[in-house]
């Protein structure tokens, strides 16, 4: 029966989601060693822990695009998707920011400067922060939808993620193992699942799903220009906890209203988004 095969894909999805976030910690401690993970594991439990409780906060949205996809036309519910994916994209922006100008310091605070990583790879953890956080829209989308049938998305990404970890380790070391994740992160989760989502569960054409995918990664190059120029994307250095909070609180400012800005000027969801928050509250007062 279809829920029966629904519940096999669901397996498989969490089996293969085993597989990848794993995959890491096994290949570091076999070539690397045991001494890496602890630095590795601080910098990763910090990303695993902001996804996971943004991913809790964002579980309702799956109900509710459930619920519009009964209620209202498709093209409503796509057009919904697309408003969570500008958000979610936002949000994965900004935290990956972030995380790469305070994780270092919040890490040196609170295991010591010995843990620290390099700021390079520091870089490309950052990559995969947005990445965790960018995809939950995809995963309430898949909630919402019920549509679990790619199975095979998961298990490429756990193939691709370990080929290219385990030629790259030979040659970069730590920072291959992590561009072997950012490689699957960005061919599966970040091209294939909105593909295979749009076309197969909602139906979409190619023209809409290649306008969905440029759209997305044109705000992330225009933010990454725009906070090159503007603050050189200034690592946060502080020796005592409350200096490195109000650091971290404003050093977010200016990304923050940078992304609102960008996201309100070029893209209609956010724009319209926005303009119906700003009524609602007009009305409420």
């Amino acid at each position: 029966s279809k829920i029966k095969r629904e519940i096999k894909y669901t397996f498989v999805h969490k089996i293969a989601g085993v597989v990848v976030f794993n995959t890491d910690y096994l290949i570091i401690s076999v070539f690397l060693g045991i001494t890496v993970i602890t630095s590795f594991s601080s910098y990763m439990m910090l990303i695993q822990a902001l996804a996971f409780l943004i991913s809790a906060i964002a579980s309702p949205l799956g109900a509710y695009i459930g619920a519009k996809l009964y209620s209202d036309s498709k093209e409503k519910v796509i057009r919904i998707i697309s408003l969570y994916n500008s958000l979610f994209f936002m949000l994965g922006i900004f935290c990956a920011y972030m995380f790469y100008i305070s994780s270092s310091t919040f890490v040196s605070l609170w295991m010591g400067k010995e843990i620290v990583l390099s700021q390079q790879l520091v870089l490309l953890l950052s990559v995969n922060c947005f990445v965790l956080i960018a995809r939950i829209s995809f995963d309430v989308a898949k909630v919402g939808l019920g549509y679990m049938s790619d199975i095979e998305l998961p298990l490429l990404e756990a193939i691709i993620n370990i080929i290219v970890s385990l030629v790259l380790v030979h040659y970069l070391g730590l920072n291959g193992i992590v561009i072997g994740t950012i490689v699957s992160n960005i061919i599966v989760v970040m091209i294939l699942k909105p593909v295979f989502l749009y076309k197969n569960a909602l139906k979409s054409d190619n023209a809409f799903i290649i306008h969905e995918l440029i759209r997305s990664w044109f705000f992330i190059s225009i933010f990454l220009l725009s906070i090159f120029f503007i603050t050189r994307a200034k690592v946060i250095v502080s020796n005592e906890w409350l200096d490195f909070f109000i650091q971290v609180c404003m050093s977010s400012i200016t990304p923050l209203l940078l992304l609102i800005m960008i996201y309100s000027v070029f893209d209609s969801n956010v724009r319209k988004f926005m303009f119906v928050m700003f009524k609602k509250k007009y009305r409420e007062n």
